[in-house]
This record gives structure tokens, C-alpha cells and sequence, in this order.
């Protein structure tokens, strides 16, 4: 079965959802569709997966009915509580913690003012909270826990927009769970950790001395990303690194998922996965480099040596998948 036939034969069977709800449920399972085709399999395999259309669809009537049920139950006028600001006091922040669950999370520059949150909570659903404390500014979100998991498609409130501004020096922390993590345009960073799972990371345009993030299930996709150190590692997905550049270590880990690199640079380079490929290109010159690469049953285009003058470093291991890497200047 392929895609547009499953999602043709589900829809047919959640008459009772609204349009808005139907299109999530589609954008939800092109992106299972497109994650997994990544990996290598078919159509027909993710489909199969999936399990029966019916089945499938009755799990979602489920869901969705003890969510209408909750709804309600709530006064109309309570039901939202409204777009909600959450900002830093009038204070030097010098640390950002973003404590989240259930949902993606963007964090986007702004030209000056404070830290802000935008968020509109859903009464029943979302408890939130914000603090600012010596210099530390935390927002936390939790969400009510459902049987089911198709439950986080109809929440409500699917997104947490972080403000930060642009010259903004200090540490930066952004956790979820089972939602991306978005991250733009921060030029001044001193630390940075984005933590979520069964979801992605895009970070693109930043410069941050120290870097880390890690997920589960869900691609990494770094790009323009400036800095002393990076280490970026997940799991059942992809990694896609394009111009990033650290002065001291930049290590990219997955687990059954290609990395894919494009004119990074670094002085000690780590890049590890299984079952996939690792290829791209790496800005230097390669007698510079001090090289460990491994493969199994397929080909790899880099040598193994180690000389006392070479100062920088660059492992490249995977199994089942071609190792293709070229140095360019």
C-alpha cells in the first residue's frame, strides 16, 4: 500500500475530525513516511508498520473522543487561557532554561528587550510557569498525560516561541520531548544544549563556544554553526552538517542513519554511526589530518595513518555503509 492510498482510506474513516485536525494527522505520517524512507525502507514497509488503516483509525477515535470529552467538561470561556507573555525581569540574564514536554520549541533573535515566551496554554491541558532568579530566567512547561499518543495531535497549542535578544552572551538550555527543537540566528552564545526526543533539531545561523544536542528517532540538521566545540548525537535518523566550524572538536554520532557533511572545519573531527553511509567533504588539507576510518562490506575512500607531525585528528567509522569523504580548500 502506498502513502496516498493509507491516508486516503484513513481519512475516510475520522469523519467526525475537522479539517484542521485531518491535516495534522497528514503532515504527522508524511513525516513518519519520509524519516523512515530515509532510513532505506519502502513505502510498503513504513505502512505495514503502521498496522491496519482501521485499527490505526481507531485508535485515533479513541484519543480524539476522551480529548473532546475533557473539553467539555470546561467552562467555554475557560477553555483557553489566552495568548500568554512570559518574560525575564528587568535584569541582566545571563542563562536561559527552557523546560518543556509534548511539544516543538523555536527560539528565535530579536533586536533588543527581554527574554519572552509566547504561549497560549490550554486550561486542563498545559501547566506552565516562570521565574526569574540571580540572573537566571526559567520557563516550564508540562502537559497533562492522555492514553494515547495520538493525543499530542490535537493539544491545541502546538508550538513555544522563545524571544531572545540577539546580543545576548550567556548560557542556553531548551529541552523536550517528542517535538523539534528549532534554533536560529544567536551570534554571541557562550553555552548551548537542545535535548528532545522522537523529534528533530534544526540549529542554523549561530556561534556558541560550546554546543550540544541530542535526540532520538529524529534528524539533526546543523547549518552555518560557529564555535570552539560541538557535539551533536542521535539515533534512527540522519545528520546534516553543512559549513559548520569549531577551533577545537566537532563529533557527529547516530545510530542506523546516514551523516551527511558539507565544508566543515576542525582540528579534531568524530564522525560515527551504523548501518549508513557517512560522506560530504571536510574544508583542509588531509595530510593534516591524523586518520581513523572503518567500514564493513562496503567501500571507504580514506586511508588509515598517524604521523607525529600531524595536529589534528579525524575518525570516521560505520558498518554496512560506504565511507566517501573528500577534503577540498
Amino acid at each position: 500500500m502506498k502513502q496516498e492510498e493509507f491516508l486516503q482510506l484513513l481519512m475516510s474513516q475520522l469523519i467526525e475530525l475537522n479539517e484542521e485536525d485531518k491535516n495534522q494527522l497528514r503532515e504527522y505520517y508524511n513525516e513518519l513516511i519520509m524519516d523512515g524512507m530515509e532510513l532505506g525502507k519502502t513505502e510498503d514497509e513504513i505502512i505495514n508498520e503502521f498496522g491496519p488503516a482501521d485499527q490505526v483509525a481507531a485508535r485515533i477515535r479513541k484519543e480524539y473522543a476522551e480529548y473532546g470529552e475533557m473539553l467539555s467538561a470546561l467552562p467555554s470561556k475557560s477553555r483557553f487561557s489566552g495568548k500568554e507573555e512570559y518574560r525575564s525581569e528587568n535584569t541582566k540574564i545571563h542563562t536561559i532554561i527552557i523546560d518543556a514536554s509534548n511539544i516543538p520549541v523555536d527560539v528565535i533573535p530579536v533586536r533588543e528587550g527581554s527574554v519572552k515566551v509566547d504561549f497560549k496554554p490550554r486550561d486542563g491541558v498545559d501547566t506552565v510557569s516562570s521565574n526569574t532568579i540571580d540572573g537566571e530566567f526559567t520557563f516550564i512547561h508540562r502537559m497533562r498525560s492522555f492514553s494515547f499518543n495520538f493525543f499530542s495531535l490535537f493539544q491545541g497549542p502546538r508550538r513555544i516561541v522563545v524571544e531572545v535578544p540577539e546580543d545576548f552572551e550567556g548560557n542556553l538550555s531548551v529541552k523536550t520531548t517528542n517535538g523539534s527543537i528549532n534554533v536560529k540566528g544567536l551570534k554571541n552564545l557562550s553555552n548551548a544544549k537542545f535535548l528532545t526526543s522522537n523529534a528533530k533539531i534544526t540549529a542554523i545561523n549561530f556561534i556558541c563556544k560550546s554546543v550540544f544536542m541530542k535526540t532520538s528517532n529524529g534528524s539533526l540538521n546543523l547549518d552555518n554553526i560557529h564555535g570552539d566545540e560541538m557535539e551533536a548525537e542521535t539515533s534512527n535518523a540522519h545528520i546534516a552538517a553543512d559549513s559548520c566550524a569549531m577551533s577545537n572538536a566537532l563529533m557527529l554520532t547516530t545510530k542506523n542513519g546516514a551523516i551527511g557533511v558539507h565544508n566543515i572545519e576542525c582540528d579534531k573531527i568524530v564522525l560515527k554511526t551504523s548501518n549508513a553511509a557517512i560522506t560530504g567533504t571536510i574544508h583542509g588539507d588531509m595530510r593534516d589530518y591524523a586518520i581513523q576510518s572503518h567500514t564493513s562490506n562496503a567501500s571507504c575512500n580514506l586511508p588509515n595513518y598517524s604521523y607525529p607531525e600531524q595536529k589534528k585528528n579525524l575518525v570516521a567509522r560505520t558498518s554496512n555503509g560506504r565511507i566517501q569523504v573528500e577534503f577540498v580548500r
